[in-house]
């Protein structure tokens, strides 16, 4: 197992978004030192951060920053991964100001949807996106208290 390393001088890293994963579909309830903890089995870690909401409640999704690319493709090829009895999304992290370049995001098979209402059911979205393409999951998000989030992955 790899150490939680401190902080380095960034002059001897490569640059930060190619050792850097964002991971999605986080169990509101982890545990930041068990987040870190785990991911240290791929590489060493510089910052393993869980993002909050402004009252410190997860928001479902973090980012991992490693010393070396190669842990980012070790992360990538170990799919899919647990935490807190859940499965997670491990994603490479792309920079805020290109996610809105051209093409940038061709490779991705996934659908967001925004602004759904209930009550909509995963079998209604799989049964009208079949038309468009071979479907493989969908899921509809909702809150820690089971109530609608307003948007889907698919």
């Amino acid at each position: 197992m790899a150490d939680i390393e401190p902080m380095k001088q960034n002059q001897d890293l490569e640059p930060e978004q190619k050792r850097k994963v964002f991971i999605g579909s986080l169990s509101y309830n982890i545990d930041e030192n068990a987040f870190r903890e785990y991911w240290t089995k791929f590489g060493s870690v510089i910052e393993a951060t869980i993002l909050r909401d402004r009252d410190g409640h997860s928001r479902g999704f973090g980012f991992v920053t490693f010393t070396d690319p190669s842990s980012v493709d070790a992360v990538m090829q170990s799919r899919p991964h647990t935490l807190d009895n859940r499965i997670v999304e491990p994603k490479r992290a792309i920079p805020r100001e290109e996610t809105h370049k051209p093409n940038m995001q061709l490779s991705v098979k996934k659908l967001y949807l925004g602004g759904v209402k209930d009550p909509i059911t995963e079998n209604d979205l799989k049964d009208y996106f079949t038309k468009f393409g071979s479907i493989t999951d969908v899921v509809v998000m909702k809150d820690r208290d089971g109530q609608y989030r307003g948007f889907v992955f698919t």
